[in-house]
């Protein structure tokens, strides 16, 4: 009985020791203006006011079959009271091509709850301008698929 207790309680450990915050995804859908070139980001967040983002956000632009056109990064602290956050794509994304936007956070400690994502236009018609790419609520996220 008592060698069965053991067991269990080390079971049980070992069970919570090893279960780390899995990354969550959201995915939406951006209501872009055609033809804009971009490769700027502009993050702008309502947050918990006791959270302080400690892991990075991931924002992903993917085509109409998932696959990854470009991919910004915001530094961990993105979901804080001194925002807006700014970072840079690792490619020129055409927003044309644009079917979803993904973001994927790695910090369960943050409750983030609306947030707005612009992207700066620079084509020769648009340039300099930023321009809305998606802005809601934000309650739906979900696992990462691995």
């Amino acid at each position: 009985m008592r060698n069965a207790l053991v067991v269990l309680v080390l079971a049980l450990g070992i069970g919570f020791a090893t279960s780390a915050f899995a990354a969550e995804e959201m995915v939406v859908y951006p209501c872009m203006k055609p033809c804009c070139e971009f490769t700027c980001l502009e993050l702008d967040t309502d947050c918990d006011c006791c959270c302080d983002a400690n892991e990075p956000l991931t924002v992903e632009f993917l085509d109409y079959e998932e696959n990854v056109l470009g991919t910004g990064v915001f530094d961990a602290g993105w979901c804080g009271p001194c925002g807006p956050y700014f970072t840079k794509l690792d490619k020129a994304v055409n927003s044309g091509d644009v079917c979803m936007i993904r973001f994927v956070k790695a910090d369960e400690d943050c409750s983030c709850f609306w947030l707005s994502l612009k992207v700066l236009c620079e084509d020769p018609c648009t340039c300099g301008k930023w321009r809305m790419a998606w802005k809601g609520d934000v309650w739906c996220w979900t696992p990462v698929k691995e």
